[in-house]
């Protein structure tokens, strides 16, 4: 597919557009039935390898990119998780509310989340502004429109492999490292 947004900015990575679709390939790469995995990942692999990914409500469990993708999320509002959740979006151990509890769940989770359990996203500048955007924006995601349909498989396409029998989502761009 041609691009006249690629063709003018010259990205160093393909782009990559997210589709809806019937199916996902054979050889397409996507995560296990049950397995966590972050879909950053392969929207990764798709920009940087040129390989299709897919993903549907049975291999994608990361509510976040659940709720992004359209797929519906089964979000757990207690106060516990809610704390946890808004520290994870915030400033990390420093945000969360029960730090001793959120300290003992760092240190269980694996050594490769520590650093985000510790430090954070950073997405929101304190806890109280993630609690409100996880109340308002992602509770809202529990029940989107019946026009986005949840079955559908998402696939992550580099621009150049998409096929035209699929529904496009999203162009996304990869940013250039490129100064």
């Amino acid at each position: 597919m041609e691009s006249a947004i690629v063709k003018n900015l010259k990205p160093e990575f393909e782009p990559v557009s997210v589709v809806w679709s019937n199916t996902i390939p054979d050889d397409a790469l996507q995560f296990k039935k049950g397995e966590f995995g972050c879909i950053l990942y392969l929207f990764a692999e798709a920009a940087r390898r040129g390989k299709v990914a897919g993903g549907n409500r049975d291999t994608i469990s990361c509510n976040g990119g659940r709720a992004a993708l359209g797929l519906g999320i089964d979000f757990d509002a207690s106060d516990e998780r809610l704390d946890r959740y808004a520290a994870i979006f915030s400033k990390g151990l420093k945000s969360a509310g029960n730090q001793k509890a959120y300290q003992a769940r760092m240190e269980a989770a694996p050594s490769n989340w520590r650093d985000l359990y510790k430090y954070g996203e950073r997405r929101h500048c304190n806890a109280e502004l993630a609690k409100d955007w996880i109340r308002i924006r992602v509770r809202s995601w529990v029940s989107l429109p019946s026009m986005i349909r949840r079955d559908f498989n998402r696939l992550w396409h580099p621009m150049v492999k998409y096929r035209p029998d699929s529904r496009p989502v999203a162009p996304i761009q990869v940013p250039s490292r490129r100064s």
